[in-house]
């Protein structure tokens, strides 16, 4: 969730998503809502659900294929995430500000990404099962929190080397 500062700026860089063809983005949301929809929220230490296969084969085959070069990619924390080389191993692609710099097939493919990651068919969907620590977090009432306005930011992290999350 960003800034209306945040956000503003990230419009201003985020080549339009209207396309003539979102199946690609209506399958996904079709499968998220077939998946999400009955997994059950837990709420200790805070809420979660799980879900495995998040994504449909196929596309999550594609998304691997079709990643953005290396390049594109900008070094999150230098200081943090460096290998005795000096090379970042942590890095970050803003979604919205790189997609004018891809080839076509792979615009073309994380362009329905992100619409299916933005559309208010999602939002609605992780906000009604996880509404009330969205409430906390955006300090209003549970019952607000489906229509409450956000700004979402769409980013790839690449981890290349020692990364791990803790328990």
């Amino acid at each position: 969730i960003r800034s209306e500062r945040e956000f503003s700026t990230m419009l201003q860089k985020l080549p339009t998503l209207d396309v003539q063809d979102d199946s690609l983005a209506r399958r996904i949301l079709a499968h998220w809502h077939d998946v999400l929809g009955p997994c059950d929220v837990a709420s200790h230490p805070y809420q979660y659900f799980y879900c495995d296969r998040i994504w449909p084969a196929d596309v999550y085959a594609r998304m691997l294929q079709l990643l953005p070069p290396h390049a594109l990619y900008r070094p999150l924390n230098i200081k943090q995430w460096v290998n005795a080389s000096g090379i970042s191993t942590r890095d970050k692609l803003y979604l919205s500000e790189t997609l004018d710099r891809l080839n076509e097939e792979q615009s073309d493919f994380w362009r329905q990404i992100v619409l299916a990651l933005t559309s208010t068919s999602f939002k609605d969907l992780v906000f009604s099962k996880l509404k009330e620590d969205v409430a906390i977090r955006l300090g209003i009432a549970p019952d607000d929190v489906v229509s409450a306005p956000v700004y979402v930011g769409i980013s790839l992290t690449r981890d290349i080397e020692d990364y791990y999350l803790k328990p």
